[in-house]
């Protein structure tokens, strides 16, 4: 009677298995998240968990599904397995199991490694910004030898004449495997693609002494200076301003400024937004930023209370102020005890239409692949596809002018 996987604590020793090539153990890594972009690509933060006695004859899908509910996860579409190849890195030994036929290999290295890894990718990480390292199973596909159009002089019998003929470059194999071209190396001396106006012995010094004048001085020092304000001037107490200019002079500094502090806002007490819309704004950009979940106790036109997670301190005390007309921050707590979120919900797809909107427009046919990267290197922070594409469709409708397309935030 075959065994069934069993679980067991790291403090534990894993079993022996003598020469039985059936049976072998699961190392689950989880709770954890991939980072990094090129060959720095890591797993931080990872929990491992052992299942002992998985046997190859019985091994499937089916039983990577019983190891996440052990841990209460599911595949929700954006929680991914993959299989860490035995002797290989992240960079090249990762393969992806979502079908029975794609653990096909993982058995047969069953067969020689009697611990096998899976590590589970909660954000999609790897498919969204990394399918470069990612690995599929099955048979290697023959090479394809496709045609090419070289260069080559023929002669005709009534006279000469340089044309460019469809050639198919001969191809052999040997005995290892290795694919072998033989292309006619007279082929590439073809006169007509000669110029000596590109010969790289000539070199660039003749345009360098035709166009440079050494006697120029090209460092602009007029456009380097700068006037800058006597901000004694501002201190002097015998200006003898009106109160609303004095006053005009107090608020000069502590006025938000979405066009320059939106993007990564930083709060104070006093500083004064224009409206209340501005500062729930700027607070699911601090939010998005910062990677946490901002909370709001009150939030109305005359008042607007804003806390963090439970035990941590973060909080921010706004009213409407009579003087400047707007919404004033009257107390401030700008300190964090929590740990920063993956998943924080103001990373919404009107958010990311509207943060990304100039890249949209440069680019209007921008992969997912390309927008989830921007997002990453932005945010350190992946949505899933859904989001990403419906926040490419708003932006697109905003830049063609679809004005029932317009940011709700």
């Amino acid at each position: 009677m075959a065994h069934e996987p069993r679980y067991h604590g790291w403090q534990e020793d894993p079993p022996d298995y003598g020469d039985d090539p059936t049976m072998f153990t699961t190392v689950l890594e989880h709770n954890g998240f991939f980072c990094g972009l090129g060959d720095n690509l890591t797993y931080i933060s990872g929990t491992l968990g052992y299942f002992d006695n998985c046997n190859t004859d019985t091994f499937s899908l089916l039983w990577i599904e019983d190891f996440l509910r052990h841990f209460d996860y599911h595949f929700d579409g954006k929680l991914h397995v993959y299989w860490l190849k035995p002797g290989k890195e992240l960079i090249n030994g990762l393969q992806c199991i979502e079908y029975d036929r794609d653990i096909v290999d993982m058995i047969r290295a069953a067969e020689v490694e009697k611990q096998l890894v899976l590590i589970v990718d909660h954000t999609n990480f790897l498919r969204a910004l990394r399918d470069d390292v990612l690995h599929t199973g099955g048979p290697q596909l023959p090479y394809v030898i496709s045609p090419t159009k070289i260069p080559t002089n023929v002669t005709a019998d009534q006279g000469e004449a340089s044309i460019s003929v469809l050639t198919v470059p001969c191809a052999t194999t040997t005995d290892e495997g290795e694919l072998l071209q033989f292309v006619d190396s007279g082929s590439y001396n073809d006169t007509t693609f000669d110029d000596s106006d590109y010969d790289i012995e000539d070199g660039d010094d003749d345009l360098f002494a035709d166009n440079v004048d050494k006697e120029v001085n090209d460092s602009n020092p007029l456009e380097n200076e700068f006037e800058l304000e006597n901000e004694q001037a501002l201190e002097d107490t015998n200006l003898n301003l009106r109160e609303e200019d004095e006053q005009w002079l107090q608020n000069k500094f502590k006025v938000f400024n979405p066009e320059v502090d939106m993007d990564n806002p930083i709060f104070r007490a006093g500083l004064i937004f224009s409206s209340v819309k501005e500062l729930r704004k700027a607070l699911i950009a601090y939010s998005v930023r910062n990677r946490v979940k901002v909370n709001k106790l009150k939030n109305d036109k005359r008042r607007l209370d804003a806390v963090c997670k439970p035990g941590c301190p973060w909080f921010l005390k706004a009213t409407a102020d009579s003087t400047s007309g707007g919404f004033k921050i009257r107390g401030y707590q700008g300190k964090h005890t929590c740990q920063g979120s993956f998943d924080v919900n103001a990373l919404t797809a009107p958010f990311l239409a509207e943060k990304f909107i100039d890249e949209i427009r440069d680019n209007q046919k921008i992969s997912l692949q390309t927008f989830a990267a921007k997002v990453q290197r932005e945010y350190n922070m992946c949505p899933n596809r859904w989001k990403l594409s419906r926040a490419r469709k708003d932006a697109l409708n905003v830049i063609h002018g679809d004005e029932d397309s317009q940011f709700m935030l």
